[in-house]
């Protein structure tokens, strides 16, 4: 048809007019290969935090057992709640550059307050006062505190572990020659 193709990869003229080639034209293969990393990543922490969550339910004999549905259930819930935390924790580290486990371990400690604080409130909120089974906020946030730091710290790690550990392309520091060690 005579017109050039504004993606600099050969895209058929048919998906360039139906907006397919766009994507493909900015976003290089490495980086696709990386947001699936990341998604993956993503996935396995939250099930990681998933599991964390439900553990110390069970160990108290709650009357959670686990089944399929209780981990689903818990699955989507933390899926969801984490998303948006989540991504500002890695738009920041893609602003700042950090890529250390100690970013990411502080991050997971931040989450386990904030969520367990939030597990708090709503379960001081489910009782009146005066009931026997009633919890205040204090102690449903020590009570609370332990499960969801666990699960914070837990998808922290494995994420940092799955998605910048084991990056392929990650920057390794090479140990300095021996003689370089011995001059100084």
């Amino acid at each position: 048809m005579g017109s050039r193709s504004r993606c600099p990869k050969s895209c058929p003229p048919q998906a360039e007019r139906l907006g397919l080639c766009v994507t493909k034209c900015f976003i290089s293969p490495l980086e696709e290969e990386r947001h699936v990393r990341e998604g993956i990543a993503y996935c396995v922490a939250v099930l990681v935090a998933t599991l964390c969550l439900l553990a110390p339910l069970h160990l108290w004999s709650v009357g959670i057992d686990f089944q399929a549905w209780a981990i689903l259930i818990t699955f989507g819930i933390t899926f969801v709640a984490a998303s948006l935390p989540f991504l500002i924790v890695l738009t920041v580290a893609r602003a700042a550059s950090l890529g250390s486990a100690l970013y990411y371990l502080a991050c997971g400690i931040t989450f386990g307050l904030v969520f367990g604080g939030v597990a708090a409130i709503w379960a001081s909120s489910l009782t009146l006062e005066g009931d026997p089974d009633h919890l205040s906020l204090g102690d449903g946030f020590i009570r609370f505190l332990p499960t969801f730091l666990s699960a914070g710290i837990g998808g922290s790690v494995c994420y940092w572990v799955l998605a910048v550990r084991l990056h392929p392309n990650r920057r390794v520091r090479a140990p300095a020659p021996w003689s370089s060690q011995i001059a100084q």
